[in-house]
């Protein structure tokens, strides 16, 4: 058979002919292709974690600035490229128009807080400042959701003690987490799918 453009396909005795294909890059050229992608997806996810990032930082700046009262905590959600907001309380228009903004580059959710963040700095600071010699507390922080609190102490038998002898208005959960694990809660918290200690107590 013979093409529009003159090329014939047709081999001796009728059969059908290809050109050949073109020939596999040699192996270092692969690994450098291979390399190359690699590293523009490691970039643009570096910039997704970018975006979600400033995200959380210019909204926590406008909090900052006008003081703004219900701030409960932002989630940070690097694989889903999102924020989860919590606020006691109905947002602000500045906070309503800044997340109309941001959510031209980011995934953004809201959720209503039990507890503002200062509630819950507040409750913190109290139980951080009990009277109770001898008990290893590991940390005490607001839970993701400003639920109420998460106690960590260092043993078991910490744990037994500290559920019994630290009352609060809050709920709040009791781990055992010895030293040198806790993750900071601050308002960046990135968020786990880790499995919860399982020796806890929780009211």
């Amino acid at each position: 058979m013979v093409e529009r453009d003159g090329t014939d396909w047709t081999g001796p005795g009728g059969y059908r002919w290809r050109p050949p294909r073109p020939p596999l890059p040699q192996p270092a050229a692969q690994r450098r292709l291979i390399t190359e992608g690699c590293a523009e997806i490691l970039r643009m996810s570096d910039r997704a974690e970018g975006l979600v990032t400033e995200a959380a930082d210019r909204l926590h700046a406008l909090v900052g600035e006008g003081r703004l009262e219900g701030f409960g905590s932002v989630v940070l959600d690097y694989d889903h490229h999102s924020l989860t907001v919590y606020w006691k309380g109905t947002l602000p228009d500045q906070i309503e128009d800044l997340l109309h903004e941001l959510r031209r580059q980011v995934a953004i959710h809201v959720h209503e807080a039990l507890y503002s963040s200062n509630e819950l700095s507040e409750e913190v600071h109290r139980i951080n400042r009990l009277d109770l010699p001898g008990l290893g507390l590991t940390s005490v922080g607001p839970m993701r959701d400003c639920s109420g609190l998460r106690v960590t102490v260092g043993t078991r038998d910490d744990l037994a003690r500290a559920s019994r002898e630290i009352r609060s208005r809050m709920r709040m959960e009791f781990a055992v987490e010895p030293p040198g694990q806790w993750i900071p809660t601050g308002h960046h918290r990135r968020a786990t799918a880790g499995a919860p200690d399982a020796r806890h107590t929780q009211r």
